[in-house]
């Protein structure tokens, strides 16, 4: 879990305040051949009267969302803060979260997490006719194409995300997630229903950049 260190450019920090991960998004949907097969979207760039990021050709509203909360989207904005501290304190505590759930096989520990937290309130911010696409800028799981090792993996993600289904809080909405795999410039898209597939997109390669003990992956 989480082999890669994150290193953070500035463009990042402009990346979170001016929403441009939306153009990211967008990008990765649109190249989706199975979780989204068969789908087109059009960008909605005026929302100022609450329309959602995407639509489909069916008119199914989407809206993109970062897994942040808003305190800690003003933090990664600020310059004075490191973003570098910030990402090893979620690591460590998914690090700590994933070992006790191997260990013990109590998935009621997630539900003391900060992804637990932020991914309730941001769920909280998606109306009832929207679905929701979460970006999450940083490895969450372990993800590799064709890995066999993916399914004795301990994927925080998915049990967070049954843990609120279970208590009723996703309702009739559809909840998709994005986030860098194992690999320089593939993205995961999965859904909750654990389809995945991993799309390319080195236009994030400046701004989201990971390297491990043995060189630069990325």
């Amino acid at each position: 879990m989480f082999s890669k260190k994150a290193v953070f450019s500035d463009s990042f920090r402009d990346f979170v305040k001016s929403q441009k991960y939306e153009e990211y998004v967008y990008m990765i949907i649109s190249n989706s051949e199975r979780v989204f097969s068969g789908k087109q979207f059009k960008n909605i760039q005026n929302q100022s009267n609450g329309e959602p990021d995407f639509v489909d050709q069916e008119g199914n509203k989407y809206e993109a969302k970062l897994m942040f909360d808003e305190r800690q989207g003003q933090l990664l904005g600020e310059h004075k803060y490191d973003i570098t501290k910030w990402f090893e304190s979620i690591k460590e505590e998914v690090v700590e979260c994933s070992e006790n759930i191997i260990r013990n096989g109590n998935t009621e520990f997630i539900k003391n997490t900060k992804l637990y937290r932020i991914f309730r309130k941001r769920l909280s911010s998606v109306n009832e006719d929207e679905s929701a696409i979460f970006f999450i800028p940083y490895p969450i799981v372990n993800d590799v194409r064709g890995s066999v090792y993916l399914q004795f993996a301990a994927d925080i993600l998915q049990i967070a995300y049954n843990s609120i289904r279970e208590e009723g809080l996703i309702g009739d909405k559809k909840i998709y997630f994005i986030y860098p795999s194992m690999e320089p410039s593939i993205y995961v898209l999965r859904d909750g229903d654990y389809q995945r597939e991993y799309i390319e997109c080195k236009e994030l390669d400046p701004l989201i950049i990971y390297e491990s003990t043995h060189g630069r992956l990325s």
